[in-house]
């Protein structure tokens, strides 16, 4: 993974604390442990979808997850970089897994994600091309 170290005012120990808090909060993600997630995330989580432009909350990430988990296989992250900033980081990475039919998933994915003051996860906005998904037709209503 390349580190972006080009961000003013951001020390190599915030990124250490970043980076932990970005592991802890993808490694949830790719996992299904929704438990681990909930404990990196502000009880006030909100996650934007380029998919369907809603806003979701945290019981809805639990439902997308367990709808993902059941299509796909194998879920992992290849993660290629990140961006710090004092108040959160980007991440870009391709998300890879196997379909139920065998077929290889493959999305190329980034995230902004905003950290709240006690650097909980508080706004993840998430940007691919919904056209991958294998969830494309499938809505949230914005919460």
């Amino acid at each position: 993974m390349e580190k972006n170290a080009d961000h003013i005012g951001v020390s190599q120990e915030r990124i250490d604390e970043l980076d932990a808090i970005a592991d802890a909060f993808f490694g949830a993600a790719s996992s299904g442990d929704m438990k681990a997630m909930a404990a990196v995330c502000a009880a006030d989580l909100r996650v934007w979808h380029v998919r369907d432009e809603a806003y979701t909350d945290f019981s809805q990430v639990v439902e997308l997850h367990d709808k993902l988990h059941e299509m796909v296989t194998g879920w992992r992250y290849e993660i290629k970089q990140r961006f710090y900033a004092r108040s959160g980081f980007s991440q870009q990475h391709v998300l890879h897994g196997e379909l139920k039919d065998g077929s290889a998933l493959r999305i190329p994915v980034s995230c902004v994600c905003t950290l709240d003051g006690d650097d909980k996860v508080h706004l993840v906005e998430e940007y691919f091309d919904p056209r991958r998904s294998p969830l494309l037709g499938w809505e949230q209503e914005s919460r």
